[in-house]
């Protein structure tokens, strides 16, 4: 029979294999469906999650870091020579010309060819404020001696040799000594009080009061020499315009002694009525002129030898009582935290989230 199993199978007792069958056609298997991309962020983007973990791990390593870098700071910061500031406050005056009643009638001296200087004007603070740092006046201040202590030792010299500046010429020492006081000042204007402050800071309580002193008095003999100038320039120009006014006040006059020696009976004429009259307008133009020019020359001599200051010292410095503060709350933690921003980028790099 067909379907009687084999002798050999029945004594073994083992089932006889499946029946092969026909190769068919195959039926068309169901595509799997597709599962969801993971997200993931532009090539290189370090994943917030990942850089939290490595930094967790290395937490100790950071807080190693951010530690010793605060440690080192404070040291340093503590070792570091202190500063001492001498602290200055003036108030521009209102600077007067020789010339400055003169503005109601320079119109009338420009009719007759006389130029009359414009009317002083006020210095103001930004004026002050570029005078500080030149040239012409922190010179002298540098040439100028002074005395101070260095670790309870009395020493002096001139404020080249305080500032220990080296160079091969003393032009060069000079130059370099400028520039390095001009970094140890500060000027400050404030427009709505019109006043400047100045401050000198230096290691050296004694030097910065001497300097900042120093740089007041050059500002003064600056401005006294400058006052100066202008006014022996101003009474230069009033004494030959005063002659000038003078010769044409005398030739008005005679023009009009000799009309009225002429004419004694002007007032029955018109037209020589209108001829005196202007004779008589042109001698008081020239008499106010030269009133005037008189009364300049006077003030000019005045201010010629002037030696007041034109600005009021509303703060005078002082010897500084105590050292600038260092501000070490605030420096050694800003230290502290930059450290420990850096060692958790380089745990990140070193990680392989830091590059991309």
């Amino acid at each position: 029979m067909d379907g009687a199993l084999p002798e050999s199978d029945l004594i073994t007792g083992k089932a006889p294999p499946p029946p092969e069958r026909a190769p068919g056609p195959k039926r068309d298997a169901r595509p799997e469906p597709e599962r969801a991309p993971r997200a993931a962020g532009p090539e290189g983007e370090i994943r917030l999650q990942d850089a939290l973990r490595v930094l967790g791990a290395e937490w100790r390593q950071i807080l190693l870091v951010a530690a010793a870098s605060a440690a080192i700071a404070l040291v340093i910061l503590l070792l570091l020579p202190r500063d001492f500031t001498a602290k200055t406050i003036i108030m521009p005056q209102q600077a007067e010309g020789s010339f400055g009643g003169l503005g109601n009638i320079a119109g009338l001296a420009a009719q007759f060819g006389v130029a009359l200087p414009a009317e002083a004007q006020s210095d103001s603070p930004e004026l002050y404020a570029s005078l500080l740092r030149a040239r012409s006046v922190l010179t002298p201040v540098l040439r100028d001696h002074y005395q101070w202590t260095d670790d309870d030792e009395r020493r002096s010299g001139t404020l080249t040799q305080a500032l220990d500046v080296k160079g091969d010429t003393p032009a060069i020492r000079e130059d370099k000594a400028l520039r390095k006081l001009r970094d140890h000042m500060t000027v400050t204007t404030d427009d709505a009080t019109g006043t400047v402050e100045f401050t000198v800071v230096t290691g050296f309580p004694a030097l910065s009061h001497a300097v900042a002193d120093r740089v007041l008095r050059s500002l003064t003999e600056f401005n006294t020499t400058r006052r100066q100038s202008r006014a022996k320039a101003e009474r230069a120009f009033a004494e030959s315009r005063q002659q000038d006014a003078k010769d044409s006040l005398d030739a008005a006059e005679s023009a009009l002694a000799t009309f009225l020696a002429k004419n004694r009976q002007f007032e029955d004429s018109p037209l020589l009525g209108v001829v005196h009259d202007r004779l008589q307008r042109r001698v008081q133009l020239y008499q106010q002129l030269y009133q005037s020019l008189t009364q300049s020359y006077e003030q000019a001599r005045v201010d010629e030898v002037r030696d007041t200051p034109v600005f009021t010292v509303l703060d005078p410095p002082i010897v500084p009582p105590r050292p600038d503060p260092r501000w070490l709350l605030l420096k050694v933690p800003a230290v502290a935290l930059v450290a420990a921003m850096i060692a958790g980028l380089v745990v990140l790099a070193k990680s392989g989230l830091g590059s991309a």
